[in-house]
């Protein structure tokens, strides 16, 4: 299961959410959670995505992840976590919002490479069981 943070079948992160999300919050921090899609497929963040799936214990580099990032980015659409605005523009909603504010910690962690494994993986079940 490529999800490790699998807790029981309702509850769960995949790991491309968590990756994604920590990098809307990378780059929309001053846009009130305003970003572009250019931005968040550059090739800088395309690596780091590719990086944090290994830190998150993800099974394997993704062949094509430009590809996983734009379904998850969808994926995240359909849960109503980001709303598409205009071409190649998005935001955060609510539900997106409220998600970054409960996981702000472990994201920013992950983005700064703050933490190692074992302890990003407790911070994020910990606000799961909340």
């Amino acid at each position: 299961m490529s999800d490790i943070l699998h807790l029981t079948k309702r509850k769960a992160l995949p790991n491309w959410q968590i990756i994604m999300f920590a990098l809307i919050l990378s780059v929309s921090r001053a846009k009130n959670y305003q970003f572009y899609r250019t931005e968040l497929f550059s090739t800088g963040n395309v690596n780091l995505a590719v990086n944090w799936s290994r830190k998150l214990g993800h099974k394997k580099d993704p062949q094509h992840p430009e590809e996983t990032m734009q379904r998850t980015l969808q994926t995240m659409r359909d849960l109503k976590y980001v709303r598409f605005l205009d071409r190649g523009i998005y935001e955060l909603t609510e539900i997106g919002i409220l998600f970054i504010d409960k996981f702000r910690e472990p994201l920013t962690a992950l983005a700064d490479g703050n933490l190692d494994t074992p302890s990003l993986i407790a911070k994020f079940r910990d606000l799961l069981s909340d």
